[in-house]
């Protein structure tokens, strides 16, 4: 509307994300033109809001901001994401977690592969229920029960698994783990944080000048040993980390209790 040649430019928008397009940048009286606004969502964004401005000389409205604004979703969504935790495995019935991964895009998508290495690994799929649905707000989804069985070897277990979809190229990668307890059970005495789950001892925060020692209690099977239970050796890294082992009695069934005594001395430059 007006007398005069209406003159635009498309002014830089506030992420490299997004882009102005102008069909026209001189509107003639009586004519229309056209601003496309493209954007790229990268990554997830529940508050996606980006922008720009258009230039006019039009000295009533010589500036005219536009915005997009709204949510950038995934076309699936893996539940948990990455690490899949399995837990304590048991000796009798090994050990279960349960996946899930859905879409609030697609109302249909199979899945056509999962793949892992492992021997002790298997999965059970079915399609999720609507209450399931409704909880994670997809449209389409299944779930994944994940087993490790409980011949695995004593320890700590890791294994990578590969989930393959119909609707995507790109497969989701995901970590496994598990224990299993053997002989040696490795109990923490009360105020130690231990995460059993990769036999991590947590010492926290202390002075240079006081060091820090931490006591863990060690519940041994010795029904099967021919001799005492006995620390052989002991190494460590960094080097000036103590342990020992102390024996602290027998137990009913075949069973013997010792303390594990972890020790940083005083001095120790800090560190992380």
């Amino acid at each position: 509307e007006g007398q005069g040649d209406l003159h635009l430019v498309a002014g830089e928008p506030t992420c490299k994300c997004t882009a102005f397009e102008l069909s026209r940048e001189t509107v003639k009286p009586g004519e229309e033109g056209t601003l496309l606004v493209r954007w790229i969502g990268k990554f997830k964004d529940d508050a996606f809001q980006h922008g720009g401005s258009v230039y006019t000389n039009d000295p009533a409205k010589s500036e005219i901001k536009f915005s997009v604004k709204g949510i950038v979703d995934t076309d699936f969504e893996l539940l948990p994401t990455s690490l899949w935790r399995v837990g304590e495995v048991s000796k009798e019935s090994g050990g279960t977690m349960q996946a899930f991964v859905g879409s609030r895009i697609h109302k249909e998508f199979e899945i056509t592969a999962i793949d892992c290495e492992s021997q002790y690994v298997s999965t059970v799929v079915t399609r999720a229920s609507q209450e399931t649905l409704t909880k994670v707000d997809a449209i389409s989804g299944y779930t994944i029960d994940v087993m490790v069985s409980s011949d695995m070897p004593p320890g700590l277990f890791e294994e990578e698994l590969e989930l393959k979809l119909d609707r995507t190229d790109s497969p989701f990668r995901v970590t496994i783990t598990a224990k299993k307890d053997g002989p040696i059970r490795i109990l923490p005495t009360p105020g130690v944080a231990l995460d059993r789950t990769v036999n991590g001892l947590k010492l926290g925060q202390f002075p240079t000048n006081k060091g820090r020692r931490a006591e863990l209690t060690l519940l041994v099977d010795t029904s099967g040993m021919s001799e005492p239970f006995a620390a052989t050796s002991v190494e460590s890294s960094p080097s000036f980390v103590k342990a020992k082992l102390v024996a602290a009695g027998d137990l009913p069934g075949g069973r013997s209790r010792h303390k594990l005594i972890i020790e940083i001395p005083p001095g120790i430059p800090r560190m992380e």
